[in-house]
């Protein structure tokens, strides 16, 4: 009933800033984004341009594009909001979520990074940042960022929880194996590494335990100077 309300409420008064942001939390709660990508179309035109409100309504339609799946209508409409309203941590959130559909990568990790600048409780731009970081190999800050997104998701919200939960502890598998090889090539430069799973004899394993140790000691000393 509220939707239909809002809907109404916006052709008799079109470009009115209060019931579009009503009317984009309502689309949002209920993921209904081609409907919001069709009426604030609609509503664009009555808008001012360069105003708060265009922020707002290309805003929404990014957001409403990038769950479509249409990357480059959304970066450019983000674009423009983040030109009228720049320290909105969610248009930088858009916007990398857009940059890593378009396989842009490096450009998509400085976006979130700037979200979580912007807003550092944000769970979910710590998210995509460490989903980000990841794909790009870099493990140590993505466990970073994924526990930092832990921490800000409630573990009410079960699924959401398990969901970066999962994330995370794949990630710290990936970096214990890397951890792993690493220090066996330190140890045994002419020998093949350890595979994903593969168990050594016990003194080797104990010898292997041991050198990754001291590389994790050396990465601290260089990381302290």
């Amino acid at each position: 009933m509220l939707k239909e309300t809002l809907l109404e409420s916006l052709r008799r008064f079109p470009g009115d800033p209060v019931m579009i942001q009503k009317l984009g939390h309502e689309l949002e709660t209920r993921s209904e984004w081609q409907l919001m990508l069709d009426v604030l179309e609609q509503q664009l035109p009555h808008v001012k341009s360069g105003t708060s409100g265009e922020a707002q309504v290309t805003y929404l339609l990014a957001k409403a594009s990038v769950e479509l799946g249409i990357e480059r209508r959304a970066l450019a409409l983000i674009g423009l909001s983040l030109q009228i309203r720049p320290d909105f941590a969610f248009s930088h959130h858009i916007k990398g979520r857009a940059l890593a559909g378009m396989q842009r990568f490096e450009e998509a990790i400085a976006a979130q990074q700037r979200c979580v600048q912007l807003a550092p409780d944000f769970c979910w731009g710590w998210f995509e940042l460490g989903h980000l970081q990841r794909h790009q190999g870099e493990l140590s800050a993505a466990s970073v960022s994924l526990e930092r997104a832990l921490e800000l998701q409630p573990i009410q919200a079960l699924h959401h929880h398990n969901l970066i939960r999962e994330a995370l502890e794949e990630v710290r598998a990936q970096l214990e194996q890397q951890e792993r090889q690493e220090a066996a090539l330190s140890l045994w430069p002419d020998r093949p590494v350890p595979r994903e799973g593969e168990r050594l004899s016990s003194l080797d394993e104990l010898e292997l335990q041991l050198e990754q140790f001291n590389l994790f000691l050396n990465r601290v000393n260089e990381e302290s100077r």
